[in-house]
């Protein structure tokens, strides 16, 4: 799990601090693997878009809605009993939190020289422990059964 302590202006106009957390099971982290395949899956995307940055060869513009599909995918809150949940009575957290400040204010930092300095530890917080073996095995699961074998 990532979390990051991040500071705005409330509606109001007072300081606000809140901890946002971002976690991603085993299975979300095969499914949004799945969507960049062809760039060596979700960290192949991810080291391609840091190293375009770092060396000049490319802007944010195509990295942002990259950014916004991991950090919304991966949002929730810690329930009081230590759980991590994602929706509540159906309805995805994300989508509250897409609309508000704490996601600007976690979102636009990473979008700078600075914060691509943010973007490992915040990628490899989200992930959980999974061994190479483990991970092939559940690659190929999500593959057969969106019918993508062979």
């Amino acid at each position: 799990m990532y979390s990051k302590k991040v500071k705005y202006k409330g509606f109001d106009g007072h300081d606000v601090e809140e901890v946002v957390r971002l976690n991603l099971t085993k299975a979300e982290v095969l499914n949004l693997d799945m969507k960049y395949e062809d760039y060596g899956g979700l960290i192949g995307y991810y080291r391609k878009m840091v190293t375009d940055i770092k060396e000049g060869e490319a802007s944010w513009r195509p990295y942002v809605s990259f950014l916004q599909s991991v950090i919304l995918a991966a949002y929730g809150k810690r329930t009081e009993d230590g759980r991590f949940i994602k929706k509540i009575n159906g309805v995805p957290l994300s989508e509250e939190f897409e609309t508000s400040e704490a996601y600007a204010a976690l979102l636009i930092p990473l979008l700078s020289e600075e914060g691509i300095q943010e973007l490992e530890p915040m990628m490899l917080g989200i992930f959980p422990d999974m061994d190479e073996g483990e991970y092939e095995k559940g690659k190929e699961q999500v593959k057969a059964d969106l019918g993508l074998t062979e």
